[in-house]
């Protein structure tokens, strides 16, 4: 009996046709060919002033940006992001110039607050998974 994975039969089809150079760093392990880390609901993050945002709001903690939800960085006037470990530690919560993940109801909708690098990401900051291809 023969198996196949779906990409090879995505291949196969015509349907996908991934670059050998893709395969090799699949097949080697390198970076960009192993799956994402998955991280379960019980995960605990220990609290680092450097956290990043998406880490810091997972970890129960709060993060500040000084500008509009998901703006970049490069517009911030010189201020930093911060990640505050909670309420009493965390200045910027009473500055006007920062937003705040706590002002979220749920953790999930406090990660909008995040920042999106052009520079890193490009321009497009929506994206859509209503097609493949």
């Amino acid at each position: 009996m023969i198996k196949l994975t779906t990409a090879a039969l995505l291949v196969m089809v015509g349907m996908a046709t991934p670059s050998a150079s893709f395969l090799r760093n699949l097949q080697e392990g390198k970076r960009g060919g192993k799956p994402p880390k998955f991280y379960g609901d019980g995960i605990k993050i220990d609290f680092k002033g450097q956290l990043g945002c998406g880490a810091c709001i997972r970890g129960g903690y709060i993060f500040c940006i000084p500008g509009l939800e998901g703006s970049d960085p490069a517009t911030w006037g010189g201020l930093t992001a911060v990640c505050c470990k909670d309420s009493a530690s965390c200045p910027q919560l009473t500055n006007a110039k920062y937003l705040c993940s706590n002002s979220y109801s749920d953790t999930t909708l406090a990660k909008a607050i995040c920042p999106f690098k052009r520079e890193s990401c490009g321009n497009s900051t929506a994206f859509t998974f209503d097609s493949v291809g």
